[in-house]
């Protein structure tokens, strides 16, 4: 018999992150589908955890100014990237789907430029950066770490810098 969804607030200020638990991977998808691209919410599935994030405008000020810097360096530095921004990465096989506040392909531009990005097909970004305004965004590392996603940059009023070696975050 299915679960019960159990609804629990995470965060009191500005209720703006909601973790669901005992959804299927179907009911994900489609709640990916039904909401659709043009929402102000990001959400992070994990084995039935599905945590939904609403960033404050703060969040997304340091997430447009971290992302144009990045940007703006690998132009300078001529460096070809290709840069995602909060698409959904999703992998059914691993029962894990993210939406990052700002990732980019550095190693791996080539492989995804002018394609449909599908982590079954094509590697995950080389890079993710997750803004700590509103939101934990440490509950969304397992996922990272599962996807194999190499290097999370992590801004909570400075930047932390997080390498996946060996299967672990660090």
């Amino acid at each position: 018999m299915p679960s019960l969804v159990d609804i629990s607030p995470i965060a009191e200020s500005e209720s703006c992150y909601v973790r669901l638990k005992g959804l299927t991977w179907a009911t994900y998808k489609s709640m990916l589908q039904d909401w659709g691209d043009e929402r102000h919410t990001l959400l992070a599935y994990h084995q039935g955890i599905l945590d939904i994030f609403m960033p404050s405008e703060m969040h997304e000020i340091i997430k447009a100014f971290r992302g144009s810097g990045l940007s703006a360096a690998a132009l300078e530095l001529n460096m070809p990237f290709k840069a995602t921004g909060s698409i959904t990465f999703n992998r059914e096989d691993l029962s894990r789907g993210v939406e990052p506040d700002a990732s980019f392909y550095f190693q791996n531009a080539y492989k995804v430029r002018g394609h449909h990005i599908d982590l079954s097909q094509q590697p995950p970004p080389d890079l993710v950066i997750e803004v700590d305004i509103s939101h934990p965004s440490k509950v969304k590392f397992p996922i990272y770490l599962a996807l194999g996603v190499p290097e999370i940059w992590l801004y909570d009023k400075e930047i932390y810098i997080y390498h996946l070696k060996s299967g672990v975050i660090s």
